[in-house]
């Protein structure tokens, strides 16, 4: 025998349920990566900071350029509706984060094995 009307509204209820869950709805995924970000963003300005205490003069832009981008960072994972586009935030972020990370490599290794000019 077939289910009823109201059965099958059960079933379809608890199904959606499931699928809302912290896993399977994707929030915990979310949270990572946002946890991921914040983490690299805070390790990024702590680096800016060093670099600015040993190098005031080109130091100050490096840093004001990644306190901006904790603004955006900020409105773009945590506001509800967010000002910015989110995909081409997150591709400049991404840009961002690769050329600052590159730079202080780079920079790390040309103190390590001597000058690189």
């Amino acid at each position: 025998m077939s289910k009823g009307f109201a059965e099958r509204r059960v079933v379809v209820r608890r199904k959606r349920r499931i699928r809302r869950g912290l896993f399977f709805g994707g929030q915990a995924i979310k949270w990572c990566v946002t946890g991921f970000v914040v983490l690299a963003y805070f390790f990024t300005l702590f680096c800016c900071a060093i670099y600015t205490a040993m190098n005031p003069g080109a130091g100050k832009y490096l840093l004001g350029a990644t306190l901006f981008l904790g603004v955006v960072l900020a409105d773009v994972l945590f506001s509800k509706r967010s000002i910015l586009n989110r995909r081409w935030i997150a591709v400049a972020t991404g840009l961002y984060g690769f050329a600052v990370l590159s730079y202080h490599f780079i920079n790390l290794l040309a103190h390590k094995f001597g000058s690189w000019k």
